[in-house]
């Protein structure tokens, strides 16, 4: 459902905790994701991806590859992720 350039590589996810990496683009692999919810949108912050699932949950990795949700007290004020 969305892709964005993370840091070193593209990163997609999509529906049931879909996560895939590329480093250009052409070849994918999928990455293991900690919640079994659909992710809709994904962005860069020039440190970290941050991923946002359908009922709000929200995912964040260094790298693209290993990926950890985000504690609920730091979703506090959080508004929109502008992609």
């Amino acid at each position: 459902l969305s892709v964005h350039w993370c840091g070193t590589r593209f990163v997609a996810v999509g529906d049931a905790g879909a996560i895939l990496t590329s480093e250009t683009g052409t070849e994918w692999r999928q990455i293991p994701c900690p919640i079994n919810q659909s992710l809709h949108t994904i962005s860069w912050d020039g440190r970290r991806c941050v991923a946002i699932s359908a009922s709000g949950a929200i995912l964040t990795s260094d790298d693209g590859l290993v990926w950890q949700p985000c504690a609920s007290d730091l979703k506090v004020g959080l508004v929109s992720l502008d992609v």
